[in-house]
């Protein structure tokens, strides 16, 4: 009874939000059109029969089990090579960290990596493994790695000096400051990047698919191209944006849970 009574002044702007959004969408439809962008109205009835059945679909090779398969590959696929990407990237900069001369020595490259954009390294990486599954797990995997090594070994820099001298002067050791003082403060500053990482890692995913993935969402936009469906594009966008919320969602809450102490995670 509580949180109904409450549920306005909890959830009231994000209702908002939603209603704005969907003005704005059906106004810019209406001044557009429905060739270039379909109104919301014309899109509902099709978001959960494309996800079963697809007849287009189907005719392209893609399957005519709908968009089902193919949205569970690229959460699939999301999901583990970001955490392959996370634990080593997070590994990796946890020993640089620690380590005067690794930092030196890998700072550099660590940087050049960074800095190459997606969509010129996915090429490369289509013609030297070949396209298919493995190369969607070495691009979104790289890709994580790379942005969490950097988020790591920021978070390590921006840690407050005065904890690990305050721990140092009660008689803790070196690696215990680091595993109860350093590293719990680092927790908070690598949830974050993790979360901006696995965002991208979303888009490289999809990339990737659409340069010849047989499997994936990147593989059904590829084939509604072929039909200029606007109306079943839009829907792959949304059920792929509702799982990317979800997985944000549930991170989070985990995250919460993790770090009781810290300021909460929005």
């Amino acid at each position: 009874m509580f949180a109904i009574r409450n549920f306005p002044r909890a959830y009231g702007w994000y209702v908002l939000g939603i209603a704005i959004a969907f003005v704005i969408w059906e106004a810019v439809a209406a001044l557009l059109g429905n060739y270039r962008l379909p109104s919301f109205l014309l899109i509902a009835p099709e978001v959960f029969p494309l996800l079963v059945e697809s007849r287009m679909l189907g005719f392209q090779g893609g399957g005519d089990d709908g968009y089902w398969p193919h949205l569970l590959h690229t959460i699939g696929y999301t999901v583990g090579a970001s955490a392959l990407g996370v634990f080593l990237g997070v590994s990796f900069a946890l020993a640089v960290s620690r380590s005067r001369v690794l930092r030196a020595v890998t700072e550099v490259p660590i940087e050049l990596l960074r800095t190459i954009p997606p969509l010129a390294a996915i090429p490369f990486i289509l013609i030297w493994i070949g396209p298919g599954n493995p190369a969607q797990l070495m691009m979104v995997g790289y890709y994580v790695f790379v942005m969490m090594v950097v988020t790591t070994l920021n978070a390590a820099a921006n840690i407050n000096p005065v904890l690990p001298t305050f721990a140092a002067t009660l008689g803790a050791s070196r690696n215990r400051i680091f595993a109860t003082v350093i590293l719990p403060a680092m927790v908070p500053a690598i949830v974050g990047g993790l979360r901006v990482a696995l965002g991208v890692a979303w888009g490289v995913q999809i990339v990737a698919e659409l340069m010849g993935g047989k499997l994936g969402m990147g593989r059904v936009f590829s084939a509604m191209i072929s039909f200029q469906a606007l109306d079943a594009i839009i829907v792959g966008i949304i059920w792929v944006s509702l799982a990317a919320a979800l997985v944000d969602f549930g991170l989070v809450l985990l995250m919460r849970r993790i770090t009781r102490w810290a300021p909460k995670i929005d």
